[in-house]
């Protein structure tokens, strides 16, 4: 089967505000590249991990348009084809 998605794991800010140190902050959630295929539904065989480490993800697949790019939304819509590039 071929890939059609690329999962960008990462930060979304939570709802609750967080005093620390006399600073106010929102929480933060890491949301994992196997969240992001729950919340958005898709096969896990039909994905690549984009990986800061790995050169392939950083070249070959991060600015392709046959991809679908799915990344953590911080208004929790996690809809198919949510391409930010």
């Amino acid at each position: 089967m071929s890939k059609k998605y690329i999962l960008h794991p990462g930060y979304v800010q939570g709802s609750s505000i967080i005093i620390k140190h006399g600073h106010n902050r929102r929480e933060e959630h890491y949301i994992n590249a196997g969240r992001l295929v729950e919340l958005y539904n898709v096969p896990l065989s039909e994905c690549i991990i984009y990986d800061n480490l790995r050169p392939e993800t950083i070249n070959g697949f991060r600015d392709s348009p046959e991809y679908i790019h799915l990344y953590p939304e911080q208004d929790s819509n996690y809809t198919k084809g949510g391409d930010k590039n």
